[in-house]
């Protein structure tokens, strides 16, 4: 079920979660290809990155090291450049090698 446009997806979010969402509400990869001029294996590569982007940021918010947030914060909402600093200032190696 396609909400909005693909411009919509990519004006809002940034390109992995433009990417991503725009999958979830049902368009191919296929269209996104063509709307972005990229290959398939492109785009299965920026999928990749934002679903492990999405559990690093789920293990640390569980292990409390966005103490300042709210309990419930999820990925899309956290500034990626505040993302980056928290794992830098609080993560142990693994989290900063991941």
């Amino acid at each position: 079920m396609q909400i909005h446009s693909l411009d919509y997806y990519f004006k809002v979010f940034n390109k992995e979660t433009a990417v991503f969402k725009s999958l979830q509400d049902g368009y191919t990869r296929i269209e996104i290809n063509e709307y972005l001029s990229l290959s398939n294996v492109s785009i299965d590569e920026i999928i990749t990155m934002y679903k492990q982007k999405i559990n690093l940021f789920n293990k640390l918010r569980n292990k409390g090291i966005f103490w300042s947030y709210a309990r419930d914060i999820q990925y899309d909402t956290m500034d990626e450049a505040v993302f980056i600093e928290y794992i830098l200032k609080y993560g142990d190696f693994a989290d900063i090698k991941s």
